[in-house]
């Protein structure tokens, strides 16, 4: 908890106190899942950087909580291992042209990176089997977990996920495969600015929602999402400035 309790002490300096703490995965499926999937049941897979979340609901009750130690640092890292590629490059890239297995690729299809001052072009069909192991180590432990819910048999809204993974280039149908059960793309819902509502921004407007359900019986009737942002902006931009 060292890091919760540093983040709690940063964010004092500059005026802000922590009521609550909330993990990623549960915020993620506030903004996320609808009540009837949660009533109905189903699995809620939050992909992040350094874990994967793994959230069980049925009759609109969180019954099951699982992290796992994987996530999309480990695909990217897999990445820079394999073709000798920085980090930061091995991350553009993936998020632009890796699929989650190499079948999803055509042989002549090329992409072209630039490495010092010189332009290189690598076969997309290699980016991907570098990340396939990745893809079906995730899938085989997140499997692994399901089959041994006892909620299985009452996943009725199948599985959602979320998170940068996510969007890997066939993920979906890959994960439907491998998992035998229905699985789609979990989008952020009821946010008025489309362009958040691609799934790498679930957790952080979920924590909103959170905090806007919290606060909603504020009786000035003050409180609004757009104020919440801003606050949250300012307060983070002089966090950094201070600090960095």
């Amino acid at each position: 908890m060292g890091h919760i309790d540093n983040l709690v002490k940063a964010l004092s300096q500059v005026g802000w106190s922590v009521k609550r703490a909330v993990f990623s995965g549960l915020a993620a499926s506030y903004s996320v899942l609808s009540e009837e999937e949660k009533e109905k049941g189903c699995a809620f897979i939050d992909m992040g950087a350094g874990s994967t979340d793994i959230l069980v609901f049925k009759d609109g009750i969180l019954r099951e909580l699982e992290i796992l130690p994987y996530g999309g640092t480990d695909f990217t890292e897999a990445i820079a291992a394999g073709l000798n590629l920085t980090f930061d490059l091995a991350e553009e890239i993936k998020s632009s042209y890796a699929a989650a297995t190499s079948s999803e690729v055509k042989d002549e299809e090329d992409i072209l990176i630039k490495k010092s001052s010189s332009y290189n072009s690598i076969k997309r069909k290699k980016l991907s089997e570098v990340i396939e192991p990745n893809t079906a180590h995730l899938l085989k432990l997140v499997k692994e977990r399901l089959d041994r819910s006892a909620y299985r048999k009452y996943f009725n809204s199948g599985v959602v996920v979320t998170g940068g993974n996510s969007l890997l280039y066939g993920f979906l149908e890959q994960a439907e495969s491998f998992l035998g059960l229905p699985v789609k793309m979990g989008g952020v819902k009821n946010f008025s600015l489309s362009y958040y509502k691609v799934p790498i921004y679930a957790s952080v407007l979920g924590l909103i929602k959170f905090a806007a359900l919290g606060l909603a019986a504020d009786p000035a009737g003050s409180f609004s999402h757009r104020k919440l942002v801003k606050g949250l902006t300012a307060s983070i931009k002089e966090l950094y400035q201070e600090y960095f």
